[in-house]
């Protein structure tokens, strides 16, 4: 009788599918346009990949240099997933709060929320045109500054005129801002705490840069700051007058003489006054005294700084990207560009 044959040996387990390396400098700022940021973030740290995503992430493995996550990973989430994602950040379980705006033209048509920036004309006969111009021409008319006295820190740009506002709808983007908000809400409510008489949660406020598109397509990213000094800290400065921002060192007209500044969603929260070359608001841990805590029992440090003075601030700078998004672009010229050079501040 012959001995049994010995059982055949286990196939060998299947490596693991390879997990794509992250990117060099992958925050906001390096994400190309073939990438994706807040709720495909999101998405994919809360495993919602699509299987069409699981299969090339080798292939993004191999090709990929920079950004977050590439697009064909994510996709925006769906309500049930968007509920998921609040409650796992202690927010509000309704998910509201991270729909898209009911006068976002996806809000009011019912159309699909593209993975990419939209940019929408805002008809110049409504309401919302009109508020936004008005807005802008307050100060530009004047000068950046302007107090009780009349007095201003610069020239007025009496000439504007405004031809063009378009309406940015980047839902990856606004999530993160929404989620942001929420969350600093909910942080005021546990505390007790009120915001800053007259200044609220959330103001609009002016920014202007050359990279304006890319702003809008990517966030603002505060590794950037200093190209025009940090005099309040080193984060993404946002102007209270729009003719603070029209400055030509700030805002660069194209080849047709086109200016544009971005209206954007600030949330500024609880201030102090900012320090030169600060990474935070208020002074650097290694000044004499340390940080200004607005709670020193927890180290909680405060949401934004401000300049130029604490009492009757003109801008406020931001340390955390989220605080922000552009939501419109406002095209103008000055008309005949004659503009007298800078007044010093």
């Amino acid at each position: 009788i012959s001995a049994p044959a010995p059982a055949p040996a286990p196939a060998p387990a299947p490596a693991p599918a390879p997990t794509p390396a992250p990117a060099a400098g992958g925050g906001v700022g390096g994400v190309d346009s073939s990438s994706a940021q807040g709720s495909g973030a999101f998405v994919h740290a809360f495993g919602l990949l699509s299987s069409e995503g699981e299969e090339e992430e080798e292939e993004y493995e191999q090709k990929s240099s920079s950004g977050w996550f590439p697009a064909f990973c994510v996709r925006d989430p769906l309500p049930n997933e968007v509920k998921r994602m609040q409650v796992a950040l202690g927010l509000d379980a309704s998910g509201d709060s991270l729909h898209a705006p009911a006068y976002w033209e996806a809000s009011r048509t019912g159309m699909e929320l593209a993975g990419h920036t939209d940019f929408y004309d805002v008809a110049s006969d409504g309401e919302e045109y009109h508020n936004l111009v008005q807005h802008f021409r307050s100060t530009m008319d004047l000068g950046p500054g302007v107090n009780d006295k009349g007095d201003t820190m610069d020239r007025p740009f009496p000439n504007t005129r405004v031809f063009k506002i378009t309406r940015v709808e980047n839902m990856s983007l606004w999530q993160s801002y929404a989620a942001r908000k929420q969350s600093m809400a909910s942080r005021a409510a546990a505390e007790g705490h009120n915001w800053p008489e007259g200044y609220g949660l959330e103001q609009q406020l002016f920014h202007a840069s050359p990279a304006w598109a890319d702003i809008c397509a990517m966030g603002f990213n505060r590794s950037f700051a200093g190209k025009n000094a940090c005099k309040f800290g080193k984060g993404c400065y946002f102007a209270r007058d729009a003719s603070y921002s029209a400055d030509p060192k700030y805002c660069v007209p194209d080849e047709e003489d086109v200016a544009r500044i971005l209206v954007c969603r600030v949330l500024t929260g609880e201030f102090c006054l900012g320090v030169d070359e600060s990474p935070v608001a208020g002074p650097p841990p290694w000044a004499k005294g340390g940080v200004n805590y607005r709670i020193p029992a927890s180290k909680q440090l405060y949401d934004s700084s401000c300049g130029k003075t604490e009492e009757d601030p003109i801008l406020w700078v931001t340390f955390n990207d989220a605080q922000s998004y552009p939501e419109y672009v406002i095209e103008f010229t000055t008309e005949g560009g004659s503009i007298p050079p800078s007044l010093p501040p």
